[in-house]
């Protein structure tokens, strides 16, 4: 049953519990409270979830990079020392920001995307602003927002170039743009990551001017790309069941589909592994 936040009586809270974690959080918008309700079930990213609890730790910081309104940065803030926050949505963000005023003081938000360079990037909504699929990919009638955006080198600055990092990012198809600066933010750190990579949202937004062959090869080839990237980092995992991710993985996820699918992945570095291990 909806509550009012005491003082606030512009919002309604939700009571959920995220994996014995127990959260209050705004129930403002009904796509919001649908969604909290549907995570309160037990059935939303059990794999990332996991992630968080098998990385974090006190002296960990934990940044979160398309954070939406907020779900795993709040379960974070209950293991790591510390949460950064990143959402460029201004009305994911302003959902965000109350249900960290609720829970955290841990938590530090910044309303801002991430890119390669400091500055603006134009984003599509094809839903609506608020939903968790707003992207920097083109998509035909979406609503368009201008939001600011900060670089990795940025973030890395302001955490400490020495500090212990955790990283979980879901930029709904900006990883493409991002990946080779994300790499150098992860090496940098030896920091773990779960990625939420999006070839079908690559696909679709390839398809929207190109061939169904052309978008299908493209897409291909640029996720191929990020995951050869990613590759020296150390084992890559496929986060819905922990098998290794092999190149016959991306096959299957993009070629033997009629719509290539979305998926993500966890990198660890060798040194945290063998660490992890003794």
């Amino acid at each position: 049953m909806p509550a009012t936040i005491p003082g606030s009586p512009e919002h309604t809270t939700l009571s959920v519990t995220l994996q014995g974690q127990n959260f209050s959080v705004t129930a403002d918008r009904p796509e919001a409270a649908h969604f909290w309700n549907h995570a309160n079930s037990g059935r939303w990213e059990n794999d990332t979830f996991n992630f968080v609890k098998r990385t974090c730790g006190p002296e960990m910081t934990f940044v979160d990079i398309g954070a939406w309104i907020g779900p795993i940065s709040l379960f974070a803030s209950r293991y790591a020392g510390h949460v950064l926050s990143l959402e460029p949505d201004p009305v994911a963000h302003h959902d965000l920001a109350v249900n960290v005023r609720l829970n955290s003081s841990k938590v530090d938000v910044w309303h801002v995307g991430v890119d390669t360079t400091e500055g603006h990037l134009i984003l599509y909504a094809p839903s609506g602003l608020g939903q968790s699929i707003t992207t920097s990919l083109h998509s035909e009638g979406a609503n368009e927002v201008r939001v600011p955006t900060v670089t990795f080198e940025q973030i890395s600055k302001r955490l400490g170039h020495s500090a212990n990092v955790v990283v979980k990012v879901d930029i709904e198809g900006h990883e493409y743009q991002v990946i080779d600066s994300l790499v150098s933010f992860l090496r940098q750190h030896r920091a773990p990551v779960h990625l939420s990579i999006h070839p079908r949202t690559y696909y679709d937004s390839v398809r929207s001017t190109r061939s169904l062959l052309t978008a299908k090869r493209q897409t291909w080839q640029q996720t191929k790309r990020l995951i050869d990237r990613l590759r020296p980092l150390g084992e890559l995992i496929l986060s819905t069941d922990g098998t290794p991710f092999t190149t016959f993985s991306l096959f299957r996820l993009i070629f033997l589909r009629k719509r290539s699918k979305n998926f993500s992945i966890e990198v660890s570095p060798a040194d945290t592994m063998t660490a992890n291990r003794q």
